[in-house]
């Protein structure tokens, strides 16, 4: 009499490994922090944060949207129709999964009327340095980051700026923008 195999252990282990990768997956790429790769997307994700702060007549105004090596952003501003002068701007930083087909969250920063910021992210040698703000004044003509000459962009337009810059080979994020200043007359 030949001996019964026993297939219900394999068929479990199967389960509980699907169920586990759709959890995976659920999680990582379609969670909290995530949207779809779009611009549209990214303005639904920023819209939704808004919402979630409950405050009923604030609205967002998208300035700019940026892509550059794994990393994409947006640039906005908050602000409210029942008081003009009330108005934050933010920069939200993400970075694509899932084949470039989601965005993930992975850092956010304000940004003030007339000011330009960096900011960026370094792993192993490569460095992914943004360059944001709002030069609507024509203030700045250009910039350049001291420590990483590769970061560089002149003849700035006179509007929201949102650049992103891919290094390779440095042993940390550049930390040291230079601003360029328009000659006054």
């Amino acid at each position: 009499m030949e001996k019964k195999k026993r297939r219900w252990p394999w068929v479990l282990a199967g389960v509980l490994l699907l169920s586990f990768t759709v959890w995976y997956i659920r999680v990582q790429y379609y969670g909290l922090m995530n949207c779809g790769a779009s611009a549209e997307d990214m303005t639904r994700y920023v819209e939704q944060m808004v919402k979630g702060k409950d405050i009923f007549d604030l609205k967002i105004a998208v300035r700019k949207t940026a892509r550059g090596g794994r990393m994409q952003a947006i640039l906005y501003e908050e602000y409210r129709d029942s008081d003009p002068d009330w108005k934050y701007g933010y920069v939200i930083f993400f970075e694509r999964q899932l084949f470039g087909l989601r965005l993930r969250q992975v850092g956010m920063s304000d940004w003030k009327e007339g000011e330009l910021y960096h900011s960026g992210s370094w792993s192993r040698g490569r460095c992914e340095a943004a360059v944001y703000g709002d030069n609507r004044n024509g203030r700045v003509t250009g910039y350049y980051m001291a420590d990483a000459p590769e970061v560089r962009r002149e003849d700035l337009e006179s509007d929201y700026i949102l650049d992103f810059h891919i290094v390779d080979g440095v042993d940390h994020l550049p930390d040291e923008l230079q601003l360029v200043e328009a000659e006054r007359s």
